[in-house]
């Protein structure tokens, strides 16, 4: 379970950036673990209303149960309209949605991976402009 003294600067970023004024929720992506998001509810539950999750899931819900069990329970008891989608759901590889980003399916037109990233990512809500140093 989440404690005040495992805060981290990413839980910290969190809470900041969701509690910034704005008309728009914080969206966050969370691909690995989720003790960041965990840690961050835990320590200011008003950002919950204030967030919208996508959680790539797949092996990390296995690979990370105290902090996954923890939001889950936090969520259905304490906030359950919590925006929250969870893609990878288990058993695993049956239903790993996720790797349609970049994988199969429809590739032509407004939908090919890379015509979709520069039409509704690239500039939009990151200071890089959906560009990165690495991959």
């Amino acid at each position: 379970m989440p404690s005040a003294v495992r805060r981290t600067p990413g839980s910290d970023l969190i809470i900041e950036n969701a509690m910034r004024e704005s008309d728009e929720p914080l969206c966050v992506l969370v691909w690995e673990n989720i003790t960041e998001l965990a840690q961050a509810l835990h320590d200011e539950p008003a950002i919950a209303s204030r967030i919208r999750v996508n959680y790539i899931g797949s092996s990390n819900t296995t690979n990370d149960p105290e902090a996954c069990g923890w939001v889950y329970k936090f969520m259905s008891s304490q906030f359950p309209e919590l925006w929250w989608i969870e893609d990878g759901l288990m058993p695993r590889l049956t239903h790993d949605t996720f790797r349609g980003m970049y994988e199969g399916g429809d590739q032509s037109g407004e939908w090919n991976a890379r015509d979709f990233v520069i039409e509704n990512i690239y500039g939009r809500g990151s200071t890089h402009s959906g560009l990165f140093e690495e991959k």
